[in-house]
């Protein structure tokens, strides 16, 4: 199977983000291969804050992890 890199882009408040967890879930649920998703987000402080909030509340069954949770990211068994 190829693996396929890509972009998502669109309209503020167009659902990017709920697809994008969606995508992950779903992906995560159908392939067990998959087992580090990294999602790049904005330099914008506050958007950032308001992407990280929004993963712990949505996929609340991952370790949800941002740039400074270093602790999290090694228990979770990651690397």
């Amino acid at each position: 199977m190829d693996r396929v890199k890509g972009l998502l882009f669109g309209e503020v408040q167009s659902g990017k983000t709920a697809h994008m967890f969606g995508i992950i879930a779903a992906t995560a649920d159908a392939d067990p291969g998959f087992k580090t998703f990294v999602l790049l987000t904005t330099n914008n402080r506050n958007l950032q804050q308001q992407t990280i909030r929004r993963a712990f509340r949505q996929l609340s069954t991952f370790n949800v992890c941002d740039e400074t949770d270093d602790a999290r990211f090694i228990h979770g068994g990651l690397s």
